[in-house]
């Protein structure tokens, strides 16, 4: 094994060094593979973090991905909103929604990220978060920007998240 400390990458992001242990003999692959990645960490995700939309433009892409919401969907978010910046209870989700258990809600919420990449809008929900007492899984807005997830492209709170949410619902219902 042999040592390889990264070399600096041409980019405006912050960067850590790192030392990392590969096999000889790979040392070369192992570097494009680096210099790969962090070209493409350089590429449009940091182009938007260093240059975050505008609260028009973001306002246009909510209203466009809350097009392209199916009933089911909405009413999870009209939920989530309604709570902001707290939290629903699945069970809330499941009596709201008619569904047939807590696990039908993964159905439910597992293509609206994909709907806002289509229209350039990051769409974002927690559910990790369990009731100490019921035991049972809270969803709702999240907090952007905060660096728990270092792909956000905006900084907004849950409230201010809700708010822009309020604001797309609105336009979309009057376009």
């Amino acid at each position: 094994m042999q040592n390889i400390t990264s070399r600096t990458v041409a980019t405006e992001l912050p960067m850590a060094t790192l030392t990392v242990r590969v096999p000889e003999g790979t040392e070369a692959a192992f570097q494009k593979v680096v210099e790969a990645w962090c070209e493409a960490a350089a590429g449009p995700a940091a182009a938007s973090i260093l240059n975050p939309p505008s609260p028009d433009e973001l306002l246009s892409a909510a209203t466009e991905w809350w097009k392209t919401l199916n009933a089911n969907e909405r009413a999870v978010w009209n939920l989530w909103i309604a709570k902001a910046p707290g939290l629903v209870p699945a069970s809330q989700i499941v009596s709201t929604l008619g569904l047939k258990s807590a696990s039908s809600i993964k159905g439910v919420v597992n293509r609206m990220a994909g709907k806002g990449s289509r229209v350039g809008f990051q769409v974002g929900w927690q559910s990790h978060i369990v009731d100490p007492i019921t035991k049972e899984r809270l969803y709702g807005v999240r907090d952007f920007g905060t660096g728990e997830y270092p792909y956000d492209r905006i900084t907004l709170s849950g409230s201010e998240y809700a708010d822009l949410l309020r604001e797309a619902r609105a336009a979309a219902e009057n376009a």
